[in-house]
């Protein structure tokens, strides 16, 4: 199926653009089997941390429920000199981050690939069981007085008329299944609390994943992402109006 045609936004509103690809990892592999990879890539990835991952477990008891948090090792994160481009590599799998200035697809597609390969080289996962395009948007919306969202967003919290329609704040999630039933869209929208003087920034936020068995090398891995950053600018698009649309061209 072609993909469709959206606007192109001059200043689009992104803040953090991220492809991610969850994996089975083989037997024997180890955290250690990514410093080969960690010394190829230094130059372009010169600063490095590690992410504790940690595993939460609940028991739910007739007289008691217990929680219980424990650390399940780490992922590695590279990050480029100028900070605005993020690896983070681990047994579970592989995400690339760009964030602000947000360039365009291509780039972020044509990066997230070269560090893809750079991975499957060095940790040999025996399978990918789930890919997934997150982009996070922080839209600042100018205000003089409340803020109605129904003339920024086509998407977003609805009150009874006869409720006060002054927000102080708000957290929306929704999970969408599309026509693909293995594609699913998760937004999340809610009210940032740190907005400029004179606006009110809404956070929107589109994770668009598919969960189907691929081989590590399978090109199809690619042309699925491509179609679910489709499915993103689709939900991004049809959930705001033009007016706000008009704030980034």
């Amino acid at each position: 199926m072609p993909m469709a045609t959206w606007p192109h936004l001059k200043n689009a509103p992104i803040v953090e653009a991220v492809v991610d690809l969850r994996t089975s990892s083989r037997d024997g592999a180890v955290i250690g089997d990514l410093s080969p990879l960690e010394e190829r890539l230094r130059d372009r990835y010169p600063m490095r941390q590690e992410a504790k991952n940690y595993v939460a477990r609940v028991e739910l008891g007739e007289r008691q429920t217990t929680a219980e948090t424990r650390s399940a090792g780490f992922d590695v994160l590279l990050k480029s000199s100028d900070g605005f481009q993020i690896a983070r590599l681990g047994l579970g799998g592989f995400s690339f981050s760009r964030l602000r200035p947000y360039t365009d697809w291509t780039d972020v597609r044509t990066e997230a690939k070269s560090l893809w390969e750079e991975y499957v080289k060095a940790m040999r996962p025996a399978g990918v069981f789930r890919l997934a395009v997150r982009y996070i948007n922080r839209i600042d919306i100018p205000v003089t007085g409340n803020l109605d969202l129904a003339r920024w967003f086509l998407t977003g919290p609805t009150l009874a008329p006869t409720l006060p329609q002054t927000l102080r704040g708000f957290l929306l999630q929704v999970l969408l299944r599309l026509d693909d039933s293995n594609t699913t869209v998760i937004v999340n929208q809610a009210l940032a609390g740190d907005s400029p003087v004179g606006f009110q920034s809404v956070i929107f936020d589109i994770d668009a994943f598919s969960e189907a068995p691929h081989a590590p090398g399978d090109p199809e891995i690619w042309t699925r992402l491509d179609a679910l950053r489709d499915i993103k600018n689709r939900v991004f698009f049809e959930s705001i109006t033009r007016q706000t649309e008009q704030l980034f061209s």
